[in-house]
């Protein structure tokens, strides 16, 4: 399992708290995107249980362990009354059972209210852990009933891990992508080309929509964060041009529209087809590419 050394010592102070018995019931752990705090939910859920930190969670079969993901877009309500009834449960193995809400701020109305009851009085020997990179989207009755540990960004730290595991272009990727260090070391480790590089290699191909499952592997929201990131920048270098097209320009606008509509589309509705919205920005992206040599070549002469 990863271990960045940013959350260190969150995990000892979490190591304190359960020494002394003073471990919270009900918490959320929180930080902004892909700084940890599924890992480190992870890491706390493992240290509940007397496991060891090597492994990965989602491979533990541990019958005092119950982990509720979101069913696409959403927590429903069927998942959370399973996790209620489990917490109820008498431990098998371990002194506590931990249930393990990740991605929390994905809970529809409903799970969330249902919910409610169990975090304001947890069953004994349970600990319920809620972990979210968007924590301001939880009920605020939710968020007044569980304690709240927020990981912060430390950049330098992160830059230094990140050039240690042989990231050497670590600052480039964070800037050009806007999100956290985690998902940067991830797509390192994977060998794919960076989004920013295929991004580039869609305008010099004939066949853009060939790009198109290496786009579908992505989380959807590191692919848009890394696509409007790209967008924003090549907007900011256009505006410094004496001499530009409205009609690029014009495209570019509306591929952001497009782009961001796209994102909700994707992380917001359980419907959505990611192959046809995907392919269609690749194939709105190649257009645009088209747009910029012409008046790359208007602009030379």
């Amino acid at each position: 399992m990863l271990n960045p050394p940013w959350l260190v010592s969150h995990l000892e102070e979490f190591d304190q708290l359960m020494v002394k018995k003073k471990m919270p019931h009900a918490l959320i752990i929180s930080a902004n995107e892909d700084w940890g705090e599924d890992l480190l939910a992870e890491q706390l859920s493992l240290r509940l249980l007397g496991q060891s930190l090597d492994q990965n969670i989602a491979n533990l079969a541990h019958p005092d362990l119950c982990i509720v993901l979101p069913d696409g877009a959403e927590t429903k309500l069927d998942s959370v009354r399973e996790a209620i009834k489990f917490s109820y449960l008498t431990p098998q193995l371990a002194e506590s059972k931990v249930v393990l809400l990740k991605e929390a701020h994905c809970l529809n109305s409903s799970a969330a209210n249902a919910l409610l009851k169990t975090l304001e009085e947890p069953p004994p020997a349970t600990f319920l852990i809620l972990s979210s990179c968007q924590s301001e989207k939880l009920l605020p009755t939710i968020r007044s009933r569980c304690q709240r540990f927020h990981v912060k960004p430390d950049h330098e730290i992160a830059r230094k891990w990140l050039e240690k595991n042989g990231i050497l272009d670590a600052l480039q990727s964070a800037r050009e992508g806007g999100i956290g260090p985690l998902i940067t070391f991830k797509e390192f480790e994977s060998g794919n080309p960076s989004v920013h590089q295929v991004l580039e290699d869609i305008w010099d191909t004939k066949a853009p929509l060939s790009f198109l499952d290496l786009f579908l592997e992505m989380e959807p929201r590191t692919l848009t964060n890394y696509w409007y990131r790209y967008l924003v920048d090549m907007v900011a270098r256009f505006v410094t041009q004496d001499a530009r097209s409205s009609s690029a320009i014009d495209a570019i606008l509306n591929f952001e529209k497009e782009l961001l509509w796209v994102r909700k589309q994707l992380l917001d509705s359980n419907s959505a087809n990611s192959r046809l919205l995907i392919g269609r920005l690749i194939s709105k992206w190649y257009e645009i590419g088209g747009l910029l040599e012409r008046s790359k070549k208007d602009n030379s002469q």
